[in-house]
């Protein structure tokens, strides 16, 4: 499923910044934080050709959001991975196998994103190559449900096309697209 370009004008667009870095080698583990003048929440992504899976963060009232990317290895060659990904403490994890065990995704310092928008992360170049995205959504346009869940408002609901407007307003997690999912290999939460 294509996210790019994925905007939601009917949601807050609240500016933010993204900053983080990588650990010293030999772990490959990228940990960051969005910052926000306002409460955010978060949809992480992980698309694999056609299918896009989806996780919602917690709910909850920070101005600020981790953000994790890491790379763990399942032998010695390191080559094949575990790609762990989370935003707000919502994530996933996939398998890849890199093209090089010295290659890491490239994530900028920092950066200005704004929420509303799917915004890419990074990409993860292996077999299969995995496309990292988040959506950050202002605390303002959603409402709490029961057992630790959050939707969009159903004022701003109505305004979003599916698939979306039932990712928005259904569940913690899910998948989209078209095609048969991630390889019979691959490690799933």
């Amino acid at each position: 499923m294509n996210l790019a370009a994925v905007s939601f004008p009917c949601l807050t667009p609240v500016p933010v910044i993204l900053q983080g870095s990588w650990s010293p080698p030999p772990r490959r583990d990228w940990q960051g934080i969005v910052v926000a003048g306002e409460p955010l929440l978060a949809v992480a992504f992980i698309s694999c050709d056609a299918v896009a899976e989806w996780y919602k963060s917690e709910r909850g009232s920070a101005n600020n959001l981790g953000v994790r990317l890491a790379l763990f290895p399942y032998g010695a060659d390191r080559r094949d991975v575990q790609v762990n990904f989370s935003v707000g403490c919502g994530g996933g994890r996939w398998r890849s196998v890199l093209c090089s065990a010295n290659t890491l995704p490239v994530i900028p310092s920092r950066r200005e994103l704004c929420a509303g928008k799917i915004e890419k992360f990074a990409e993860v170049v292996g077999e299969p190559s995995l496309e990292l995205r988040l959506l950050l959504i202002a605390r303002q346009d959603v409402k709490s449900a029961r057992n630790g869940l959050w939707r969009v408002r159903k004022e701003l609901a109505a305004l979003i096309p599916e698939p979306f407007r039932r990712m928005l307003t259904y569940g913690r997690k899910g998948k989209v697209g078209e095609g048969v999912g991630p390889p019979p290999n691959t490690f799933m939460a």
